[in-house]
C-alpha cells in the first residue's frame, strides 16, 4: 500500500541515512515536498542524505552515488547526398548523469566544448563540406566521477561539378541559358563572366543558382565566357568548365546614336572625330569640306568609326568633317562637325584690329609683306583677349581674289576691318579694290565693289573703289569707307547704296563741304560720340560732319594710322612713325598715352615700347587694343595706361 508522508518521516527518524545525517550534521534544511510520490521522494531523500553525510565527514554508505558507465557509445556518421542532418548519441548508466559533447578539428589533438550540447544526443541539423573529418566525443559525469566516450568521425561529401556548362549560340536579342550539375551538400553557386580569354572574371549579380538565364543578349556579348563557382561551407569545388556565348547579330540598318562633335584644338595637336552607330557589317568613309559644306571630298584611308588629324594647321580652322556609314541594308550621313584650330601666335603682321560683339578680337594679318611672291596675301583671325588663343577665320598665305570658306578664300591686302552686331566682319581688300564680308563661319563674299579700281557711286554691287583703306560703322548702320587713293570718304547706306561724302579725287589739304574738300593721304577713321568722322590724314587729323563738312582738327599728330574714341569722348591715335599712342581730350589737350622709344616692352605709359603700331580698337571696359605691327603682336592698354601683351 502507498507509503504515507508520516511513514516516510518516521522512517527517516528511525535510523535512515537521512536521520544519521541530521543527527551528526544538524537538522536537514531541505526536505522532499512531493509526498504524494513517496517512492521518488524517498530515493531523493536518501541521495541527499548521503551527500550531506559525506560533506559532514561521515563514512561510506551502501547508498553512495553510482559511477557513470557508457553502455552504448556514439558512432561515426556519414551525411548522405540529401544533406539531411545527423545525430550523435550515447547511452550511459549512473546517478544524476550530465553530458558535454566536444569537437576536435585537429584529429583529436585538442578538444573544445560545443555550446549547448549537454544532452545524451546531439544533432547537426545542416552539415556542410567544411565539417568533413571533424571528430566528436562526449563526457558523461555523475557527481565528481566522469567518463569520456571514444572519438567518432563525421564524413561529409565534398562539392564537385558532375556536368559542366556548355557553349550557347543565339541570335541577338535572344535569351541564353547556362547550367551546371554539382554533387555535395549545402551547395552555393556564383556565376561569373569575362569579355575574353585572359580577362578578369567578374561576378554576375544575382546569378546564385545551378542555372543562369541571360535575357535579351546583345551582339556586344558575342565571345563572352561564363563559369560557375560551386562551394559548400567555404569549400570550393574545382572550377567549372568555360562556356562561350556566341551571339549572331540580327541584320539592321545603321542608326547613329552619337554624332561627331565639333572640336577645338591648337596647331600641331592631335584631334579626333568619332561616331557611334548601331548596326552590323558597318562601313565608314570620312569626308571633309573646306567650303562650309558646299562640296565634300572623301578622305583617303579614313574608313573607321574614328578619324584623327595628327598635326592640324591654322589653315584648317573652320573645316567641316562628316562620315558616311553604310551596310548591306542602307547608308546614312552624319551631321557635320567643325574643326577649330588655334595657335599662340599670329599668322602674320597685324594691320587692323576690332572688337567683335562677343568680346573677341578680330585682326587682319599679312604673312608675306617682305616676300617677293604673295606679298599681299592675308588672313582674318580671331583672338581670345584673355588666353591669347588665335584661330583663323578666313584667308591663307596665298594671295588672290577668291570667295570661298575659311582657308580656301583669297585676299590681296587685308589691311583693315570692322565688325557688325551679328559678328560679320567687313574687310577692306585694298589691292582687289573691294570690300569683302566674312561670316562667323568663315564664309567669304564680296560685299561692295566690282574688283576693278574706280570711284563710281551707286548700288554696292556695281559701285567701285580704288583702295578701301579704313572702315567704320556709325550708330545708324552706315558703313564709312576711307578710299585712300581715290582721296575720298565714301558711305554705304544700310540699303547698299554707295555715295561720296567728301573729297573730289584730288590730293590736297583743303577744307570744305563735300567735293570742295580734299584729302592728301587718308588712312584711318574714327567716329566720335556726336557722329562726326575723324580722319587720320597725312598732315593731321581732319573732321567730317555727317553732312560732309570737312575741317582740320589738329596738325599735331600726322599720319595717324588708327583712331578710336572712349566713352568720355577722348580720342586715341597711333603715331606709327614715332611708335606712340596719343590721347586727345575733348578740350583738345594732346599727350602721350603710351609708348616711348621704339622697341618691345610692357609697362606703364612711356615706359612701354611699340614698333610702328597701326590700328586701334576699344572694348566696353575702356581697354585699348593695339595692332603692334612691327612687333607682330597685339597689345592691350588699360584705362590707366598699363601696357600688356595679348599675343606675340
Amino acid at each position: 500500500m502507498p507509503i504515507e508522508s508520516t511513514s516516510v518521516q518516521q522512517l527517516v527518524r528511525a535510523g535512515s541515512p537521512a536521520g544519521q545525517a541530521e543527527r551528526f550534521c544538524g537538522p536537514l534544511t531541505e526536505r522532499p515536498t512531493d509526498w504524494r510520490r513517496p517512492a521518488k521522494a524517498l530515493r531523493a531523500l536518501v541521495v541527499a542524505c548521503t551527500v550531506v553525510v559525506s560533506a559532514c565527514g561521515g563514512g561510506s554508505s551502501p547508498d553512495a552515488a553510482v559511477a557513470p558507465a557508457i553502455t552504448v557509445g556514439p558512432s561515426s556518421q556519414s551525411v548522405d547526398s540529401s544533406g539531411a542532418g545527423v545525430d550523435f548519441s550515447v547511452s550511459a548508466t549512473g546517478d544524476a548523469l550530465s553530458y558535454q559533447w566536444q569537437l576536435s578539428l585537429d584529429a583529436g589533438a585538442t578538444w573544445v566544448d560545443i555550446a549547448n550540447a549537454v544532452e545524451a544526443s546531439w544533432r547537426i541539423a545542416t552539415p556542410d563540406a567544411s565539417m568533413n573529418g571533424q571528430r566528436y566525443r562526449v563526457i558523461v559525469r555523475s557527481g565528481a566521477a566522469r567518463i569520456t566516450s571514444a572519438a567518432v568521425t563525421l564524413t561529409v561529401p565534398q562539392p564537385s561539378v558532375a556536368v559542366q556548362p556548355v557553349d550557347v549560340s543565339i541570335s541577338a536579342g535572344g535569351d541564353a541559358s547556362f547550367s551546371v550539375t554539382a554533387t555535395g551538400v549545402a551547395l552555393r553557386y556564383q556565376w561569373q563572366s569575362r569579355a575574353q580569354a585572359g580577362a578578369a572574371w567578374v561576378d554576375v549579380p544575382g546569378a546564385n543558382a545551378a542555372s543562369y538565364l541571360l535575357r535579351a543578349a546583345t551582339a556586344a556579348l558575342n565571345g563572352y565566357q561564363y563559369r560557375v563557382i560551386v562551394s559548400s561551407g567555404g569549400v570550393v569545388a574545382p572550377d567549372s568548365g568555360l562556356a562561350t556565348l556566341a551571339v549572331t547579330p540580327v541584320a539592321q540598318a545603321p542608326a547613329i546614336t552619337v554624332q561627331p562633335a565639333s572640336t577645338a584644338t591648337s596647331t600641331g595637336r592631335t584631334v579626333t572625330f568619332g561616331i557611334v552607330v548601331d548596326g552590323i557589317g558597318l562601313l565608314y568613309q570620312w569626308q571633309r569640306s573646306i567650303d562650309a559644306g558646299a562640296t565634300w571630298v572623301d578622305i583617303v584611308a579614313a574608313t573607321a568609326a574614328a578619324y584623327s588629324i595628327d598635326a592640324p594647321t591654322a589653315d584648317m580652322n573652320g573645316f567641316l568633317y562628316r562620315v558616311v556609314v553604310s551596310n548591306a541594308l542602307s547608308a546614312l550621313t552624319s551631321a557635320p562637325a567643325r574643326l577649330a584650330v588655334s595657335s599662340t601666335s599670329l599668322a602674320g603682321l597685324p594691320y587692323d584690329i576690332t572688337v567683335a560683339a562677343d568680346g573677341m578680337l578680330l585682326v587682319t594679318a599679312l604673312p608675306n609683306v617682305n616676300a617677293s611672291v604673295n606679298q599681299w596675301a592675308g588672313y582674318v583671325q580671331r583672338i581670345d583677349p584673355t588666353s591669347g588663343a588665335v584661330t583663323t577665320v578666313a584667308g591663307s598665305a596665298i594671295e588672290g581674289y577668291v570667295n570661298a570658306v575659311g582657308s580656301a578664300a583669297r585676299f590681296r591686302g587685308t589691311e583693315n576691318l570692322v565688325s557688325d552686331a551679328q559678328g560679320n566682319v567687313y574687310v577692306g581688300d585694298l589691292n582687289n579694290a573691294v570690300i569683302r564680308k566674312v561670316t562667323p563661319d568663315g564664309i567669304v563674299s564680296t560685299y561692295a565693289g566690282t574688283g576693278s579700281a574706280g570711284s563710281v557711286d551707286g548700288p554696292r554691287s556695281s559701285a567701285s573703289f580704288v583702295a578701301p583703306r579704313a572702315l567704320s560703322f556709325d550708330a545708324a548702320g552706315n558703313l564709312y569707307v576711307v578710299d585712300q587713293f581715290a582721296f575720298k570718304i565714301r558711305k554705304i547706306a544700310p540699303d547698299g547704296t554707295v555715295s561720296t561724302l567728301a573729297g573730289n579725287g584730288l590730293s590736297g589739304t583743303s577744307d570744305g563741304t563735300g567735293a570742295a574738300a580734299q584729302f592728301k593721304g587718308p588712312a584711318a577713321i574714327g567716329i566720335g560720340p556726336d557722329g562726326v568722322l575723324y580722319i587720320g590724314d597725312t598732315d593731321g587729323i581732319r573732321k567730317v560732319s555727317p553732312t560732309g563738312v570737312v575741317s582740320t582738327w589738329t596738325t599735331l599728330i600726322k599720319q595717324a594710322a588708327g583712331l578710336v574714341f572712349d566713352a568720355s569722348g577722348n580720342l586715341y591715335a597711333t603715331a606709327w612713325a614715332q611708335s606712340q599712342i596719343y590721347k586727345i581730350t575733348p578740350a583738345g589737350v594732346v599727350s602721350v598715352f603710351a609708348g616711348g622709344a621704339a622697341g618691345f616692352a610692357d609697362g606703364t605709359g612711356t615706359a612701354a615700347k611699340f614698333a610702328n603700331p597701326l590700328e586701334l580698337a576699344i572694348d566696353a571696359a575702356g581697354h585699348i587694343y593695339v595692332a603692334d605691327t612691327g612687333n607682330r603682336a597685339v597689345r592691350k592698354i588699360s584705362p590707366a595706361g598699363v601696357v600688356t601683351t595679348v599675343v606675340r
